[in-house]
C-alpha cells in the first residue's frame, strides 16, 4: 500500500427487521429514507470518522479525494444519524464486518443508489473500508464493510468495491467483532449472522488535525 500523510487543519465535529435482537427501544433506528445525499463535503479538507460501537471505538481516515461522492454520502448519512443503532449484521472471521443496512439482513439501503468510483486507490487489506454493492457499478447504497484479515486480500482479484477509508486506530475492535460467534443468516443462509450483535452507537465526523499515516 502506498504511503500518505495528511496535515491536520482543525477539529470539527456488504442486508428485514432484526430477527435475533432483543435490545429494546433504545436501539430503534431512525426509519429515515432519502432521495439522495445533500453535498456536505468541503473538498479542500480531509475528514476522519470516529465510529463508536458497543465493542469500542474505531477511527477511520476518509478518502474524499479518491471517492468524493461515496464519502459525501457516508458523511451525510452519519450526520443524519442514519447509522446509529445499526449493527454489524455480517461478520466473517479473518475477512470483514459489514453494516449500513437498516434491515440487518443484506437487503436495505437509505433509499438511493449511486455509481462506483473506481479503480480503488489502494489494495484491499486489513483496515480498508469499502462500499458493499450488488455486483454492478450502480448498486452502491448505504452498506459498507471493514476488511479485518488476510482473506480480504482475495478482493483484489475483482476490485469492484469503492474504497471510502482506512481504519487507522481501533482495527483490533473490528477484528474482535469479526471473531464473534455467528449463526446462519435467515435470508442468505450464509453462516455470518452475529449471535450477539455489535451495535454502532454513533459516528462523528471531524476535519483532520494531525498527521495520519497510511502504512
Amino acid at each position: 500500500m502506498k504511503k500518505l500523510s495528511y496535515l491536520i487543519i482543525s477539529a470539527v465535529l456488504i442486508l428485514t427487521p432484526c430477527l435475533s435482537c432483543s435490545k429494546g427501544p433504545e436501539r430503534t433506528l431512525s426509519g429515515k429514507t432519502y432521495t439522495g445525499p445533500a453535498w456536505v463535503v468541503d473538498q479542500t479538507k480531509t475528514y476522519y470518522a470516529e465510529i463508536d460501537t458497543t465493542e469500542g471505538m474505531m477511527k477511520m481516515l476518509l478518502f474524499d479525494d479518491a471517492a468524493p461522492f461515496a464519502v459525501n454520502s457516508f458523511i451525510y448519512l452519519a450526520s443524519e444519524e442514519f447509522f446509529n443503532n445499526m449493527y454489524f449484521f455480517r461478520t466473517v472471521d479473518d475477512f470483514m464486518i459489514q453494516t449500513g443496512d437498516p434491515n440487518h439482513l443484506g437487503t436495505g439501503d437509505a433509499g438511493y443508489r449511486f455509481q462506483s468510483e473506481l479503480p480503488p486507490p489502494y489494495v484491499y487489506e486489513p483496515g480498508i473500508v469499502a462500499m458493499a454493492n450488488g455486483g454492478n457499478n450502480s448498486s452502491n447504497g448505504s452498506q459498507w464493510f471493514i476488511c479485518t484479515g488476510e482473506k480480504s486480500k482475495t478482493l483484489n482479484y475483482n476490485p469492484i468495491y469503492v474504497e471510502i477509508g482506512y481504519i487507522y486506530e481501533g482495527l483490533d475492535v473490528a477484528k474482535k467483532i469479526a471473531g464473534k460467534k455467528v449463526t446462519e443468516n435467515p435470508l442468505t443462509k450464509e453462516v455470518s449472522y452475529p449471535v450477539d450483535p455489535t451495535y454502532i452507537n454513533s459516528i462523528q465526523i471531524f476535519v483532520v488535525n494531525e498527521n495520519i499515516q497510511m502504512p
